[in-house]
């Protein structure tokens, strides 16, 4: 909040209070102009300035302090905003919105603003536990003092749009004396408590069926909402089980380099759960995240156990794939093969060369802090040696562990509080390693007044010119 005061000369003519400067500048000078056109002379001479303090005490003591006047409740602060009023205007704004906002967040957002609303509506989020372990959040949307939404859900995300919907159905549909009594609290569905475990400690006693049992009862009669998709429902539900989902997606035909068509794979613990073809990569996630829904709700869990494809190891490091996705903290895996694709290397004769046969090109600007930027040195030297790196990042305990190879040779591993900082770390140890076997080409860099080209005459002349000042003959 702002104040502002106007004074003509040394004679106080107003002050004002508003949340932005733009409005105190209005609000301040049309007060002025208000009471030079109806008091008197004499009378504006003995207007007193109550001062910034004054206000800001008085705010600090009776803000949203409720005033009972005739048996009806009117709500006011102490610098005379109506907070009914204010109520009013917001419900009248989101009446006469032409094209509201599909979100109710950025609806009701906008609404406050366009209706110059002095009180912004304040949203406090509360974690909660249940009795079964699962954790959700609840939420409460106020307008001063009073309560004008409240929502739940299993994200964060999910409970703030919960909240935000919640009121604005009420802003729409309830009157205003009803929007003057808070609402009340609410509490989380009796079914919600009777869903699976999902805390970590105890989900990991549960066998690999009890965990599935446990995700395909919270898909089937889990918290949803009209703007939670399968994409989110199938991820957090596997996550709060303990069962990482991954997807995968490679080429349909590995030997039709014009062929676009993709294969997008979702695996659920390593086990195959949907498969869809596509030329768009993000249609194909969409799909086979639809798919999954219907396969995990309408098969049995013994049977995607027992039947289903599973992937392994070596298919998950396989550089052919076009991109890996692990969700949550699981082990990731990458690498430069994209790299080694844009310079036009076919991955089938980069595995048959020798780690080996690396020269580590580094340039003056990494050579000032090798460790820092042994990344850098690793991807640049391994890409132009047409030679696969790869970087394996996991957690162990509380925290990331990462191992570096080369041509599926490991070179380096290392810990960090992150990943990035293990990867950095693992490189520096696999790089001070080559360092010791390896050769090392530094890479100079031009003048900006010397040509990029170099012409092989002027090569010759300065070769010339050497040989006639060592005194040797041309042989």
């Amino acid at each position: 909040m702002y104040t502002g005061v106007l004074k003509l000369d040394t004679v106080f003519l107003a002050r004002a209070i508003r949340p932005n400067k733009k409005d105190l500048k209005q609000e301040v000078f049309q007060k002025a102009l208000n009471v030079m056109l109806s008091e008197t002379v004499q009378a504006i001479y003995n207007l007193v300035d109550p001062g910034k303090d004054a206000i800001k005490e008085e705010l600090d003591q009776q803000l949203y302090k409720e005033k009972t006047t005739d048996g009806e409740k009117t709500t006011k602060s102490v610098a005379g905003i109506d907070i009914m009023a204010m109520l009013q205007s917001i419900i009248t704004v989101l009446k006469n919105m032409k094209n509201p906002p599909d979100n109710p967040i950025s609806t009701l957002e906008q609404a406050t603003t366009q209706a110059h609303s002095l009180i912004k509506m304040e949203y406090q989020p509360t974690p909660v536990v249940l009795s079964n372990s699962r954790q959700y959040f609840m939420a409460a949307l106020t307008f001063g003092p009073t309560v004008v939404g409240r929502g739940w859900g299993v994200t964060k995300k999910e409970c703030k749009l919960n909240t935000y919907q919640s009121a604005k159905d009420r802003l729409e549909t309830k009157t205003l004396d009803e929007l003057g009594d808070s609402m009340e609290p609410i509490e989380i569905p009796e079914t919600e408590h009777h869903l699976p475990f999902t805390a970590k400690a105890n989900v990991s006693k549960l066998s690999i069926e009890e965990r599935f049992q446990a995700l395909v009862q919270a898909l089937a009669g889990g918290a949803t909402s009209p703007r939670q998709t399968t994409h989110n429902q199938i991820d957090v539900f596997s996550l709060q089980n303990n069962l990482i989902p991954m997807l995968v997606v490679r080429k349909a035909h590995e030997n039709d380099d014009e062929d676009k068509t993709m294969i997008a794979e979702l695996y659920i613990k390593k086990i195959l759960i949907a498969s869809v073809e596509g030329q768009k990569k993000r249609d194909c996630f969409h799909r086979v995240y639809d798919l999954a829904v219907d396969v995990l709700t309408s098969t049995p869990s013994e049977q995607i156990l027992s039947q289903h494809k599973r992937i392994t190891d070596e298919e998950v490091k396989d550089p052919r794939l076009l991109d890996l996705i692990i969700k949550g903290s699981a082990r990731t895996v990458e690498s430069n093969a994209s790299a080694l694709k844009r310079i036009g290397s076919k991955l089938d004769d980069v595995l048959t060369r020798d780690w080996r046969d690396l020269v580590i090109l580094e340039n003056q600007d990494w050579m000032q802090d090798r460790e820092r930027n042994a990344f850098c040195i690793l991807q640049f030297s391994c890409t132009q040696n047409n030679l696969l790196l790869q970087w394996e990042c996991d957690c162990v305990e509380k925290y990331f562990r990462c191992m570096v190879s080369i041509q599926k040779q490991l070179m380096g591993e290392s810990y960090g509080s992150n990943k990035v900082a293990a990867r950095n770390l693992a490189c520096a140890d696999a790089l001070f390693k080559l360092y010791e076997t390896q050769e090392v080409l530094c890479m100079s860099q031009r003048p900006d007044d010397q040509l990029n080209r170099i012409s092989y005459e002027s090569i010759k002349e300065k070769a010339e010119k050497m040989r006639k000042v060592s005194g040797k003959s041309r042989s």
